[in-house]
């Protein structure tokens, strides 16, 4: 005696994939095609970029960073890079040599540096270098905000630059560590400067972090609370190509 099965079809009809699985017969779309507008496509370079250059700037300062796995340090700058990445056409980068939209970029949004720290610091930063950093006279324990029982704090400077086009690897990076009793003392005036001189296509910064440290039996012990961890971006600069 004869018999007949069902016949099922497959195959693919537009965005319809015809298909048997155990037996029965199913249909499912495909993902529609988008197409990218030039917008599109130069903002996602943009973002590719920003996040490239924030990757190489957090890598070459991680003396000066306390903790360089923190993801909203990451997410911060990944933005703050791209807002002057848009500043402008692309032969010129943010349309900003002197980096004014991330000049005073909190990398800690925990805390604020200018809220822990009265002396106002100066950045000297040239394209064709050197760039030289100014920290005024002041008493560390009237001029600057500290964590009960401190008793020694660090300034922890770095420098770094890199290529915007093609930011895979660090170009320059300095570190500067100032350790200090944090007492009724003077200190006086100091003047830094970093051998930083720009390529044309190069964005240079300038991070600067405190660090606390307070008594204990064994010794001073570091803070690690981060409302008493500031880190700002304080100087910058971009040399248009």
């Amino acid at each position: 005696m004869a018999s007949t099965r069902a016949i099922i079809f497959r195959g693919k009809v537009g965005r319809l994939v015809y298909y048997e699985y155990r037996g029965r017969a199913g249909v499912r779309s495909t993902p529609a095609q988008v197409r990218q507008t030039q917008a599109t496509k130069d903002s996602a370079k943009r973002f590719g970029q920003a996040v490239s250059m924030s990757a190489v700037i957090r890598s070459a300062l991680g003396s000066v960073l306390p903790d360089d796995t923190d993801r909203r340090r990451m997410y911060l700058l990944n933005k703050k890079l791209y807002q002057w990445l848009g500043g402008s056409p692309a032969h010129q980068p943010g349309g900003d040599p002197a980096l004014s939209v991330i000049r005073g970029f909190e990398l800690n949004p925990a805390t604020e540096l200018p809220a822990l720290l009265r002396p106002a610091i100066k950045v000297d930063w040239r394209a064709q270098g050197p760039v030289s950093l100014s920290l005024p006279a002041f008493i560390p324990s009237n001029d600057i905000r500290a964590p009960r029982g401190a008793e020694n704090l660090s300034w922890r400077i770095g420098v770094v630059s890199c290529t915007v086009e093609s930011p895979s690897r660090v170009r320059k990076s300095f570190t500067e560590i100032i350790d200090l009793p944090y007492d009724a003392r003077r200190q006086e005036e100091r003047m830094i400067s970093f051998p930083v001189n720009l390529s044309p296509g190069e964005l240079g910064v300038l991070v600067m972090g405190l660090r606390f440290f307070v008594r204990n039996p064994a010794g001073p012990l570091e803070v690690i609370d981060p409302k008493w961890l500031p880190l700002g971006l304080v100087g910058g600069g971009y040399y248009y190509l």
